[in-house]
């Protein structure tokens, strides 16, 4: 029997929608029995609930309603209109209370464990039941809930019905002035352990120092092991830290023996030093794991697994970021965690699919806006090398804050790839004496927990930047306000400072004319919202960022489109348009000038389409996005003149439409170094299915993203499509989810069917724990209708409960 057990909980749950009356709390109190009314009682009749696995988004599978309602019909919202409302701040989606409930078994010889529950996010402020008897209220919706239920589970035969967990949750309050879902939308986990245990996140190892260089490198590490005792005895016993490399073998150890006081905790802190240790970094994320044992006599009471990886970071006040030592400018991106079909229950897959598309465009960061996202995020950055910024939900050093707060940084700290905590978003109080203090209490818990990491926190006030809170700030954070950077740096030229959040301009994909009826902006990179000033676009923005070294980089509104927060229409758009991909991770055009400046690729890319038919003769606006010295553009084999590319910018044509091929080449030194074309299509032929993965696992988890797209007879994506498609798959897989990338669209998430955007859509199929081969097909009308198969592999999958 091993000494410790994590088993997933997502599976067979059953799920109601709306609110179920409930005993006051008078009840509640006063008397146990009478209290375990309803759907907490074990024996509540809930065989008529719709039966589900986890995550679970309820939200995302309402209907869209302009007059859908939250808690008020009108809500100003920070940094908007009074016209906004909390409709379109959750993508005219409404919200409501749901329960779900859950039964288990545990054998006899669990009783002799320590037993939690740990739910990774739920949204919103969850009420716990097991057994018909009280547990917990967890009000975040993005912080860990971790529930210690040793005594009030049921163990072997000790009642028929074996365990019944109860969970209420409210998503009517909103956190935020985005999309947030509702439900158990993360995992859920049952954790057993020894009594005589690693406490939960209590195993931490940071790099205090590298020494050397190449074989002669030496990493100095710091790790901290916090012992739990919960019985009533003293222990006596022995804590064993070792560092093992990606090839299993142990190439650092430490060892200490430990006498525990009854029903106590304490942290062990120790030097290891690795010699000739792998580095973390972007290109290279090199993984160790640090195995942490505890050991009585000769039994191992507790045994843990913490990924981490070795390396230094640092903020310099004059010349940025460095990462081992190495000069880095941040190229990020602010990211919501929402994707078109599932909503905030995206499956881990989805996680790692995301990052690979932001590290296509030269991203190299990312800022978890506004709120800590999923474990699963951060260790998709882990394995793929970006950088994080970790950042709370709310700024408070009120008890519950600081609660969360102290979730957050245990949760995380062990991830290399997090190398900064924002510990506040654009909150006015920051500038004040209450926020000073308040930043004082959040720095003195942050240092604590986590001595490696500096502090920010994002604030839109560039007037007041190196005030209040900025004192206790390892580093600035500076939202928007580009016209203030040198005026900071010269008056605290001590103090490190990074563009926390930028630029905030609209687009959406395919789109070549602003249309506010439709809810649609154009593709050109000129349209900014003008919630705060200093907003521009994205050309002018990161000529500012790459131009100054004291601005250790940028984190740009946004990397993806996300749900709500619909700007700048209201209804019928039910999402935003701020990403550099749109919701299904499709690029828009602007993608494309990120992706030129900073990859440093010789590709090019030419906008727009060139499917204009009955615009004969019109003059079309076309823009080029290269890092070439000069551009010359072709119309049908005709020269439309050259063009001197500036430096992080565009160059663009006045041409008059005429059906053929548009074609850019890229000079240097006089020379052709590369050549890219645009081609009038013909009309939609068939249907032409994509994905990145030609197998998945047969676990009922691992998730295929096909992308979908409507070509003509040559194969070529027709980008005026909407062709409406209906999707099929075989027995051993299910679709879990559609989307198209329309800021707009009112179709279903949850659904076999939807329409193309502008030649594409997407369709998110999971497998099940039958493997063979998975068939999906697409079909339309008047077209050839598209197949694909994908291999789902037979694998050990997660133990569950």
């Amino acid at each position: 029997m091993q000494p410790r057990e994590r088993l997933l909980m997502d599976k067979n749950w059953r799920f109601h929608l709306g609110d179920i009356h409930m005993p006051d709390c008078r009840h509640v109190w006063s008397k146990v029995r009478t209290a375990s009314r309803g759907p907490v009682n074990p024996g509540y009749d809930d065989s008529q609930w719709r039966e589900l696995d986890l995550p679970h988004d309820f939200v995302v599978e309402n209907k869209f309603s302009k007059d859908s309602r939250t808690v008020e019909d009108r809500w100003p919202l920070p940094m908007t209109d009074t016209e906004q409302t909390a409709a379109a701040s959750h993508g005219y989606l409404p919200t409501s209370v749901a329960w779900y409930r859950k039964r288990f078994r545990l054998s006899r010889r669990d009783s002799m464990k320590r037993i939690w529950l740990v739910f990774d996010g739920l949204y919103r402020d969850a009420r716990f039941w097991l057994n018909g008897l009280y547990l917990d209220r967890h009000q975040s919706g993005y912080t860990e809930c971790r529930i210690d239920v040793t005594d009030l589970l049921v163990y072997g035969n000790e009642r028929a019905t074996g365990n019944v967990l109860a969970v209420r949750v409210d998503a009517r309050q909103s956190e935020g002035w985005f999309y947030e879902g509702g439900g158990i939308y993360r995992h859920v986990w049952m954790e057993k352990t020894d009594p005589v245990a690693v406490a939960p996140h209590g195993a931490f190892v940071w790099t205090r120092n590298l020494k050397g260089k190449g074989k002669l490198r030496v990493a100095e590490l710091e790790v901290r092991t916090k012992i739990r005792n919960d019985t009533d005895d003293a222990v006596a016993c022995r804590v064993v830290c070792g560092i093992v490399g990606a090839d299993g073998r142990t190439c650092a150890q430490s060892k200490e023996s430990l006498k525990l006081a009854p029903g106590s905790a304490e942290e062990l802190v120790r030097p290891v030093t690795v010699r000739r240790p792998l580095l973390w970094d972007t290109d290279n994320p090199h993984l160790y794991t640090l195995v942490t044992e505890i050991i009585a006599g000769k039994k191992t009471l507790d045994r843990t697994e913490t990924p981490f990886g070795i390396r230094t970071i640092r903020f310099d006040a004059a010349r940025g970021f460095f990462l081992n030592g190495k000069n880095i400018k941040l190229k990020g991106v602010c990211v919501h965690q929402n994707h078109a079909g599932v909503g905030t229950a995206m499956p881990d897959r989805l996680f790692e699919y995301r990052i690979r598309q932001l590290k296509k465009l030269g991203c190299n960061a990312y800022r978890c806006a506004h709120y800590p996202h999923a474990p699963e995020l951060l260790d998709a950055c882990d394995r793929l090398g970006i950088l994080v910024m970790d950042e709370t939900r709310s700024f408070s050093s009120a008890p519950e804050f600081l609660r969360q707060h102290e979730s957050m940084l245990l949760r995380d700290r062990n991830h290399p790839s997090v190398i900064i905590y924002s510990m506040a978003n654009e909150e006015g109080i920051q500038n004040t004496a209450v926020g000073d203090r308040m930043m004082q209490s959040i720095r003195r818990l942050a240092r604590s927990l986590d001595p490696s990491r500096p502090l920010t926190t994002a604030n839109c006030d560039g007037k007041l930047w190196g005030r209040a809170v900025s004192k206790w700030l390892d580093v600035q954070g500076c939202n928007y306000c580009p016209e203030e950077y040198d005026r900071f740096h010269r008056r605290y030229p001590k103090q490190p400072m990074i563009a926390t959040e930028t630029s905030s301009r609209l687009t959406t994909r395919g789109v070549y004319r602003c249309d506010p009826r439709r809810g649609h902006v154009d593709a050109y990179d000129r349209e900014v919202c003008d919630f705060v000033e200093g907003r521009m676009p994205a050309e002018a923005m990161w000529r500012g960022i790459a131009k100054r070294p004291y601005v250790s980089g940028a984190f740009v509104w946004t990397g993806i489109d996300y749900k709500g927060e619909s700007t700048p229409y209201r209804w019928p758009t039910v999402a935003s348009h701020f990403g550099m991909l749109d919701s299904c991770c499709f690029p828009k055009d602007i993608s494309h000038f990120f992706r030129t400046w900073w990859s440093e690729t010789d590709d090019m890319h030419l906008l727009p389409h060139w499917n204009w038919k009955g615009r004969e003769g019109e003059i079309i606006d076309v823009w080029c996005y290269a890092r070439h010295e000069t551009i010359e553009l072709f119309l049908n084999g005709k020269s439309q003149g050259t063009r001197r590319m500036p430096e992080m910018g565009h160059v663009s044509w006045q041409v008059p439409f005429e059906a053929g091929v548009l074609e850019a080449r890229g000079f240097r030194d006089g020379d052709v170094v590369a050549v890219t074309r645009i081609e009038t299509t013909g009309h939609a032929a068939s249907i032409k299915l994509e994905t990145d993965r030609t197998a998945i696992q047969a676990d009922a988890e691992d998730v295929a993203v096909v992308n979908v797209s409507v070509v003509d007879d040559e194969g070529r994506t027709v980008p005026t499509a909407g062709n409406p498609i209906a999707f099929e798959v075989s027995d051993n897989a299910r679709i879990i989810g559609v989307g198209n990338g329309d800021p707009s669209s009112h179709e279903p998430d949850k659904a076999k069917t939807r329409r193309a955007f502008n030649g594409l859509c997407q369709v998110l199929v999971q497998s099940t724990t039958t493997p063979g081969k998975i068939g999906i097909s697409a079909r339309s009308p008047g077209l050839v209708s598209g197949e694909l198969s994908i291999a789902s592999k037979r694998c050990r999958h997660r133990p569950w409960l």
